[in-house]
């Protein structure tokens, strides 16, 4: 993807959204051939600032760090035409500093520390929590798979399949 980019003076970031942190999303990243930056948010930071509750996501941020959503490609395309100003050099270096910006109070941070020191139950339970009030977060639901079920999501693809019916047990145990 970098090299789809280069031509026009950008620069393509990856971001891992896992409350496992490095850990668990290194040996992941290292399977895949990524020729760019790739970063880990333990902790939720870029979703929470952006606003996002669902991952795979991508995004667009311009030269003058104007964030643009979600595009699809032809949006992308689009303003991807438009005279541009190089990006920063240091922007996964930027990115990477809003990752670490300290504690945090936010579920996903939680989860992240009973991680750190080993409760994976404790870890679920807060996102379950927080869940609760915002059941609707794909990102969340998702981080409480990969911690009860790592098989899922670390050991070669991410099981896609496995999710969607995980998912309707889910929604039919609620009924």
């Amino acid at each position: 993807m970098q090299d789809r980019f280069a031509d026009k003076g950008l620069t393509v970031v990856a971001v891992a959204v896992d409350a496992q942190g490095p850990a668990a999303a290194l040996p992941w990243y290292r399977k895949q051939p990524l020729t760019y930056p790739q970063l880990i948010d333990a902790s939720n930071a870029l979703g929470r600032t952006i606003g996002y509750r669902a991952v795979p996501n991508q995004f667009y941020v311009d030269e003058l760090g104007v964030f643009h959503g979600n595009l699809d490609e032809p949006a992308l395309a689009r303003k991807l035409a438009e005279p541009m100003q190089p990006v920063p050099d240091d922007l996964a270096a930027r990115l990477r500093a809003t990752f670490d910006r300290g504690p945090d109070e936010s579920a996903t941070a939680q989860a992240a520390a009973y991680l750190a020191a080993g409760n994976k139950s404790a870890a679920a339970e807060a996102l379950r929590q927080a869940l609760k009030s915002d059941p609707k977060n794909w990102l969340i639901r998702k981080q409480i798979w990969a911690i009860e079920h790592p098989d899922k999501f670390y050991l070669g693809s991410v099981d896609f399949q496995w999710q969607r019916a995980q998912l309707a047990k889910e929604r039919t145990a609620k009924q």
